[in-house]
């Protein structure tokens, strides 16, 4: 039987200074910048603890140049009525001239002074787990943390997964990543800093069954989180059939039941649109691009699920200008945030871009699986965003129905460009007059459930990386670390960690190792994903 390839929108970073991509039409992935940050006292404890023992330096100053006109505050993991806030000293070291993004949604960090969220709300993120002591994470974690990956892993092929419960540690880096645009509440900060985050690990290091993510969503449902995250997704074929005489009717029940049952216990869910610039209401586009990795002997209809239900929050990129991002799939039942772009990457290639610090304004910067920072892009780090952000309108304004809250959501966001975006200082901006007014308002969002005419047996649905556009591989190059713009970040220090090889993904790791003098872009390519 062929395999019906689930599509994580998942970006993580390969534990080697380098530029990786496969280039692959079946399995598109995701690019990264991965920078390892010290401050000069962590900068000093690595000087005299390593053999190397070589001198790096750090430009802590020029980090720190905006960070008073932030408002930021030291703590905001306090109760939601407490008004006092502190701007962030110097020796936290603040990234937050680097979060084009979270100024973007934050109103240059005002809606932080609006509202500070209780304990009394939490979020519910289903990825690939989380680097428990990160520092800007780890007063964030819930009481919620469970594993859903199984012993032996995807296909019985993972033999260190021994299946524990309570085994959450972030082996592909993507769920920390994405963690990191909730609740960051330290160098850098999410949109809702402090807010509780309760995790949900269906990712080992490779793939996933979309049978553990239908039991994430339920278990994250039950433990009472009114906003649950999802930077995942799969194409799929609803109607018509694939060469064995199957589509994906069966697959598409499963999420369905599982958001069904997420919304009548009073959790709303968040999802990330694709990666392939894709018009999602375009039905030709999205059968063209199901078929060029299976082929379709009758054509039928293709959606993208979860996106596609009523009840879910769908969740498209902006770039830096507010434009749509070149590589999001779009429909106007979607919300926008930031995500990151592609643009200069594609036009100046990976030596270029890096050289002339593109990523700074073209890629998202957030916390690390190393336990530091990074730069990526992609759906996966908008979708965290608007999550986030519903939590504080459902704390603020008391909303319960998971309807109301998105009704609430885009009633709210400004349009702009013809689209609705983030705000989140237009969200926490509503009145009482508005709110009574909204409130009343009959719940117009329909429900609707679609039924397997039989039971379709696919031998293994499988879930494959996809953060990545389409474009061409990379040779070797070497970038002198002088020729650099200097407004980059220059703090290095020593890469921890063994490579992770990812599919069709582009890495640019601007950490340099304590031996060496050069930045080292080099070409990798990585293992494809079956998709017979």
């Amino acid at each position: 039987m062929k395999r019906i390839i689930v599509l994580l929108f998942l970006v993580t970073c390969i534990g080697t200074v380098g530029v990786s991509y496969a280039d692959t039409e079946d399995e598109p992935g995701g690019p990264i910048v991965s920078t390892k940050v010290f401050t000069d006292g962590e900068l000093q404890n690595k000087r005299e603890n390593s053999s190397e023992n070589k001198n790096i330096n750090s430009d802590s100053n020029q980090l720190n140049d905006n960070s008073n006109q932030t408002g930021l505050r030291d703590d905001l993991s306090t109760d939601s009525d407490n008004d006092d806030s502190t701007l962030i000293n110097e020796e936290s070291q603040s990234f937050w001239n680097y979060q084009w993004d979270m100024q973007y949604v934050t109103d240059n960090g005002k809606s932080y002074e609006q509202y500070t969220p209780s304990k009394d709300i939490s979020v519910g993120v289903i990825d690939s787990g989380i680097t428990l002591d990160h520092p800007d994470l780890t007063n964030s974690l819930g009481s919620h943390l469970e594993n859903f990956v199984p012993q032996n892993g995807f296909d019985g092929e993972e033999q260190e997964e021994t299946g524990m419960l309570n085994y959450v540690n972030d082996k592909l880096g993507h769920g920390t990543e994405v963690v990191g645009q909730i609740t960051a509440n330290g160098r850098v900060l999410g949109v809702s800093p402090g807010i509780i985050v309760n995790i949900y690990r269906v990712f080992g290091d490779s793939l996933a069954d979309p049978k553990w993510i239908n039991r994430a969503i339920r278990k994250a449902a039950d433990d009472g989180n009114k906003v649950i995250s999802l930077s995942m997704g799969q194409y799929l074929l609803i109607s018509g059939s694939y060469d064995d005489g199957t589509n994906d009717m069966e697959t598409y029940v499963i999420y369905k039941n599982a958001i069904d049952y997420a919304s009548e216990k009073g959790s709303i869910v968040v999802a990330s649109l694709g990666n392939e610039g894709l018009n999602e209401q375009d039905n030709s586009q999205m059968l063209h691009y199901l078929s060029s990795f299976h082929h379709v002997k009758e054509a039928g209809i293709v959606v993208d699920a979860p996106c596609i239900f009523d009840q879910v929050v769908a969740v498209g990129g902006l770039d830096m200008y507010g434009n749509i991002s070149d590589f999001s799939n779009f429909t106007d039942k979607a919300i926008y945030a930031p995500a990151g772009s592609t643009i200069n990457l594609k036009k100046y290639g990976p030596t270029e871009f890096v050289n002339k610090g593109f990523y700074l304004k073209d890629w998202i910067f957030t916390t690390s699986s190393t336990g530091w920072y990074q730069y990526v892009y992609g759906n996966s780090f908008a979708a965290p965003k608007v999550a986030s952000a519903i939590a504080l309108i459902a704390d603020k304004y008391h909303i319960t129905s998971p309807e109301q809250l998105k009704q609430f959501l885009f009633k709210n966001s400004p349009t702009i460009n013809g689209n609705k975006v983030l705000k989140l200082t237009d969200l926490l901006n509503v009145g009482n007059a508005d709110m009574f007014l909204y409130m009343s308002i009959e719940n117009s969002i329909s429900n609707f459930n679609i039924y397997s005419k039989s039971s379709i047996d696919h031998s293994k649905i499988t879930l494959q990386l996809k953060d990545v556009p389409k474009q061409l591989s990379y040779i070797i190059t070497d970038t002198s670390i002088d020729h650099l713009n200097n407004k980059m970040l220059p703090p290095m220090g020593e890469k921890v960690g063994s490579d992770i090889l990812l599919i069709g993904f582009l890495m640019i790791d601007l950490s340099a190792l304590l031996i060496c003098n050069n930045l080292i872009i080099k070409y990798n390519s990585d293992k494809e994903v079956e998709s017979a």
